[in-house]
């Protein structure tokens, strides 16, 4: 059940710690068997483990939470924490240079997360399959959405999951717009339908992403969800980051004649939005400004309340931010998150 780069084969952080924890329990048990036909078993599912581990470090936020990607929810696996001192105990595991202050680059293809960690600041982007294509339960239309951590509480985030009964809310949840993602023509990127099904489904491909020789992080890539329209329509997102307090999006929906597209962008609901235009927002937490989102072109964007469940059952708000565009493609969106610091904002 687990990939070459150590991650759950559903892509849920939250089935990816249940799995891991099952699987260091049967480490521990065998571990004190007196069965040497049992042990002979140890030695792979322990190298399974440690790369599993890893992968959980990966993804895990400046927060020091699980990313919900996907079918994933506070409160049901044990904290990733719990898990790395559960894993020393069995496997010998040590706490990590990456869980440390300092640059970690994360870049983990097979199960299409890439981001990176700099002290209290981390970024998680999903770019690859929505779920394997014999178990697609679990999968949510976030091809391109990402997660943001500033200062080491949560900013950008994933809208969660309420639970599993087929309702208002898991279509919701499952959809395009409850992520921070692009959809086009009110259409979902994937053909989600009942409680755990998904027909055409979006195939994300990785153009590139690197690191250049000033620091600057670029990442590129693109998704096949919108091809299944008439005519054919393909959604690329650039991201460049300087990692030091600006992140920059590019979207590009691309094909021929007239389209629409809206773009989300989802707060954690600590945070307060101020509009000075329509294009220029700042960000607050607590009553204190810390950061500005502005959008370029002359698009504008509106506020909206969401459903937000970090737990089952637990039914949050906070607010979206929707960008809307439309015209004769290519149709473009282009906006920037930045760090405000407290000499600038004396300044403005």
């Amino acid at each position: 059940q687990f990939l070459k780069d150590g991650g759950h084969y559903e892509r849920s952080p939250m089935y990816h710690s249940i799995a891991l924890e099952d699987l260091l329990d049967v480490c521990n048990l065998l571990e004190r068997s007196n069965s040497q036909e049992e042990k002979k078993f140890l030695k792979g599912l322990k190298s399974v483990a440690n790369q599993a581990i890893e992968f959980l470090v990966s993804i895990v936020g400046a927060d020091k939470k699980i990313p919900l990607f996907n079918d994933s929810a506070y409160g049901v696996a044990i904290e990733p924490f719990d898990l790395f001192s559960y894993a020393e105990r069995v496997l010998g595991y040590q706490e990590s240079d990456r869980l440390k202050s300092g640059f970690d680059l994360i870049e983990l293809p097979y199960s299409g997360y890439f981001g990176y960690k700099n002290n209290a600041d981390s970024f998680l982007i999903d770019c690859g399959d929505i779920a394997p294509d014999y178990q697609p339960g679990h999968g949510h239309c976030d091809t391109l959405s990402y997660v943001l951590c500033l200062d080491g509480k949560p900013l950008i985030i994933d809208s969660g999951i309420s639970g599993y009964d087929e309702d208002d809310y898991r279509s919701y949840f499952r959809g395009t717009s409850a992520h921070n993602t692009v959809s086009v023509n009110d259409q979902e990127q994937s053909e989600i339908w009942g409680t755990f099904r998904v027909a055409r489904r979006a195939r994300a491909q990785l153009h590139h992403f690197r690191k250049t020789e000033n620091g600057i992080l670029k990442f590129s890539g693109s998704h096949s969800g919108y091809k299944r329209l008439s005519p054919s329509i393909e959604h690329h997102r650039d991201v460049i980051i300087d990692t030091q307090g600006c992140w920059e999006f590019y979207d590009v929906i691309e094909g021929r004649g007239y389209s629409s597209a809206l773009s989300f962008i989802h707060f954690h609901p600590s945070i307060s939005l101020s509009k000075n235009t329509s294009r220029f927002w700042d960000l607050s937490r607590e009553g204190q400004k810390f950061g500005r989102l502005i959008i370029a072109d002359e698009l504008e964007a509106t506020e909206k309340k969401q459903p937000f469940s970090p737990e089952f059952g637990v039914n949050l708000t906070h607010s979206v931010l929707i960008i809307p565009v439309s015209g004769t493609m290519p149709l473009k969106i282009h906006y920037v998150i930045e760090k405000v610091r407290r000499n600038e904002d004396a300044q403005s």
